[in-house]
């Protein structure tokens, strides 16, 4: 029953996270989370296309984007009582997507 509540929580906060990325500076942007059930180590990966749909505009972020970024995902998990952002925690930019591996140890 632990578990299950863990797991539930951790979904309403991978949805808080994905709606924060979706609505990032008032845009319109596509998010996709996947969570990991299949190891010890509860955690997801979320990418995030950097193209609103709304407007066709490309959101190219700079170094303070991605540190508010990363500060916002933070909070939400500290928010819904997870230890937030481990050290060594990786963010790419690649092409047209944004990588972001959020994982957690509580």
């Amino acid at each position: 029953e632990e578990e299950s509540r863990q797991l539930g929580g951790f979904v309403d906060c991978m949805r808080e996270i994905v709606s924060f990325l979706a609505h990032w500076q008032g845009g319109h942007y596509q998010v996709l989370s996947c969570i990991h059930l299949n190891t010890d180590n509860l955690h997801a990966h979320i990418i995030e296309n950097n193209i609103d749909f709304a407007t066709g505009a490309r959101f190219t972020p700079s170094q303070v984007d991605f540190y508010a970024i990363l500060d916002g995902i933070d909070g939400i998990l500290k928010k819904h009582g997870f230890s937030g952002l481990l050290p060594g925690f990786r963010l790419k930019q690649r092409t047209n997507h944004l990588y972001r591996g959020v994982r957690n140890e509580s």
